[in-house]
């Protein structure tokens, strides 16, 4: 999978330790990018599970979270040159070891989101370390 470089220079104190996703719009009153952020919101208890941080981009500016209060952050210029986007919605998910591991720019459910992940060998441990661990 791909690597996005603004992971690795502006967000890899999550590497290792958090997947994130990244959800981008041109346009802040896109419903679709209401919707999305809504759906994930809706459930944070399996966000919270697998160890994902969510970070809302619009031009020029993000946010990490669903505080309504939170401060929305400028983006430095080599944010913004990594985080393009010429479509008015994207979301991505970005794996603990930094990489790209999906890209769309569709709506998302989080029933996806979570069978995605839940897939992958490293959350795939994390079960059975959980398991393991609920055994003792």
């Amino acid at each position: 999978m791909n690597s996005l470089s603004v992971y690795s220079q502006s967000l890899s104190s999550y590497q290792w330790k958090n997947r994130l996703v990244l959800i981008q719009t041109t346009n802040p009153q896109n419903q679709l990018f209401k919707t999305q952020i809504q759906e994930l919101e809706d459930h944070l208890k399996g966000l919270e599970e697998r160890r994902i941080v969510v970070f809302k981009f619009t031009p020029g500016s993000f946010q990490k979270g669903f505080e309504q209060d939170a401060p929305w952050e400028n983006l430095n210029s080599s944010l913004k040159k990594d985080l393009r986007n010429s479509s008015e919605f994207e979301i991505i998910l970005i794996g603990l070891d930094g990489g790209v591991k999906l890209r769309k720019n569709e709506f998302l459910s989080t029933d996806q989101l979570f069978r995605l992940i839940d897939q992958m060998p490293m959350r795939q441990s994390e079960i059975r370390k959980k398991k393991d661990d609920d055994n003792k």
